[in-house]
């Protein structure tokens, strides 16, 4: 007797959302570890770390009915990961008024490899943590891509 395809339900998660996952687990580590080491790093990345946590723990659970809120919650990080990587990079583009030094050096860079070596500031106050969020959010958003959330029971 066959089955009708329709009705298979196929599983949740395959091999790359799976590998995405961890991808997005190594990074949660990295910036906890950054956190860590670094105590006067805003409070808020913390709330990023905690809110990415749980939208993992969402997304490996059983069932589909928590995938739509694991996707708010990772859009949430990512949107203020971007909105803080942005604002950095234009209010303090330019780190070679710091110091004598990083400004030899910040001249004799390329102006397009510049915002990749932490344009927005030096030390404590460059925007790695954000966008260590941000990249893990959107790791996380990209292992949910395919999986449709349960349908609402009435």
């Amino acid at each position: 007797m066959q089955q009708d395809p329709t009705t298979t339900e196929r599983p949740l998660l395959g091999l790359v959302p799976l590998g995405l996952i961890a991808l997005t687990t190594v990074l949660l580590v990295g910036v906890a570890s950054r956190l860590v080491a670094y105590d006067d790093l805003p409070f808020l990345s913390w709330v990023g770390v905690a809110a990415l946590a749980a939208a993992m723990l969402l997304v490996i659970a059983p069932g589909r009915r928590w995938l739509f809120w694991a996707r708010v919650l990772c859009v949430v990080v990512l949107i203020a990961a971007v909105s803080y990587v942005v604002q950095r990079l234009v209010v303090a583009a330019d780190p070679a008024s710091i110091s004598e030094r990083i400004g030899s050096y910040w001249s004799s860079l390329f102006p397009l490899t510049r915002p990749l070596y932490d344009a927005g500031g030096v030390g404590l106050h460059t925007p790695r943590t954000p966008g260590m969020l941000g990249q893990a959010a959107l790791l996380l958003l990209l292992a949910t891509i395919g999986t449709r959330p349960a349908p609402a029971t009435v």
